[in-house]
């Protein structure tokens, strides 16, 4: 699989994450978005809130 996502997430303070979308590229949207809701789901694990 050959993403070009571009994106970076964390864990800020009480509960609240951070996500940054820089761009996805041209190709497969389904698995990029994929890629990216990975992310989230991590996050969404480590209890975010908001």
């Amino acid at each position: 699989m050959m993403v070009s996502a571009k994106f970076s997430y964390k864990l800020l303070d009480k509960g609240i994450g951070y996500l940054k979308v820089v761009g996805i590229g041209s190709g497969n949207v389904k698995e990029q978005a994929d890629y990216i809701r990975k992310g989230l789901i991590e996050l969404k694990n480590k209890e975010v809130d908001k």
